[in-house]
């Protein structure tokens, strides 16, 4: 597995204290603040894993899921949702994402996922 990630989550703060978390790990991160944006990336790049919030403005986070599994069927996508949206997280699962992880994000929560970060 590689080592490149796309964060879509219209929060600054969110966007940048992933990225930082993965970026001092080695990563490649790149953020979107939209899903438009993020499918615009994706037309002319691939990803590892993609972090994924629910609530954006214009298109959810659970049909963005399904626009970007239209363009790469293989990335392996973890959707960000608040606690106590388990409906949120299974709309998730029906639109193919792999996982998930509660706001607010605790980085552990990540290396328990079924997406391996080593």
């Amino acid at each position: 597995m590689g080592n490149n990630m796309l964060i879509i989550d219209d929060s600054e703060e969110i966007c940048f204290a992933i990225s930082e978390f993965f970026i001092y790990k080695g990563w490649s991160v790149e953020t979107a603040n939209s899903v438009e944006k993020s499918l615009e990336i994706l037309k002319n790049r691939k990803f590892d894993i993609i972090l994924i919030d629910y609530n954006m403005p214009y298109i959810n986070g659970a049909v963005g899921v399904k626009l970007i599994r239209a363009l790469d069927k293989d990335v392996s996508i973890i959707a960000l949702t608040v606690e106590g949206e388990e409906i949120v997280a299974e709309s998730f699962f029906e639109a193919g994402a792999n996982d998930f992880a509660i706001k607010p994000i605790k980085m552990l929560d990540f290396f328990k996922s079924e997406c391996s970060f080593e």
